[in-house]
């Protein structure tokens, strides 16, 4: 009995876990067509010109947002204080590896090849497990699941997403060693370390210099 009611609970946490995920998606999916509304805040191009795809793959979903409902203000959005799961993914024999390729007259080309598809891997995983890819810091990834105070029934979708971030960093771990297996030349050299951490999150945009903004989290 014990053991079926244990299965039970798993089977409604995965089913939990999951409509978070599909919740998210599909508010990543509408957030696109109001980003649209947003390029006064983002561009001085004609909203026509604008390839919103190609802004978001470097824009965090959480500034995303925040453009999207400031459409025609180049004020940096309002600071955010929300309970948050943070992943923190570094990628091992990095050093090791620009050192190596320091003495090629392309190696800082090479470098970046490698790392461009180390991440590819990683990033592939955050899209699956519903992560928002925050910041690159030279070899680190920094990556966050965000519950927006108030949510209702807050500490059971923090678990949740808690345990999202770690299915998502033994995934990210499982691909990137597949990866480095099979792949050709220098890649091989690479590994990956993962952190999880949660608890509550400040988000500000800190400069304003020319109109540019860093987002920043800490917590």
């Amino acid at each position: 009995m014990k053991r079926q009611l244990s299965l039970q609970r798993s089977s409604q946490s995965a089913d939990r876990s999951k409509l978070l995920l599909h919740t998210s998606l599909v508010r990543q999916s509408l957030l696109a067509n109001k980003l649209k509304a947003a390029v006064n805040f983002v561009s001085s191009y004609q909203a026509d010109r604008l390839d919103v795809g190609q802004f978001c793959a470097f824009v965090p979903l959480a500034v995303q947002e925040a453009m999207a409902e400031l459409p025609n203000r180049y004020d940096p959005p309002p600071d955010e204080h929300d309970p948050s799961v943070i992943l923190f993914a570094d990628v091992s024999g990095f050093t090791k590896l620009s050192v190596k390729l320091g003495g090629n007259a392309d190696g800082a080309e090479m470098l970046a090849d490698v790392l461009n598809e180390f991440f590819a891997v990683v990033i592939a995983e955050v899209e699956k497990f519903g992560g928002d890819v925050t910041k690159f810091s030279g070899d680190a990834v920094t990556i966050r699941w965000r519950c927006k105070a108030g949510t209702p029934n807050m500490e059971e979708n923090i678990g949740l997403l808690v345990l999202n971030a770690t299915k998502c960093s033994l995934e990210a771990h499982k691909s990137c060693t597949a990866w480095t297996s099979v792949t050709k030349g220098h890649g091989k050299a690479l590994g990956l370390h993962c952190c999880v951490a949660a608890g509550e999150c400040t988000a500000v945009h800190i400069g304003g210099g020319n109109g540019r903004w860093e987002y920043v989290i800490y917590g």
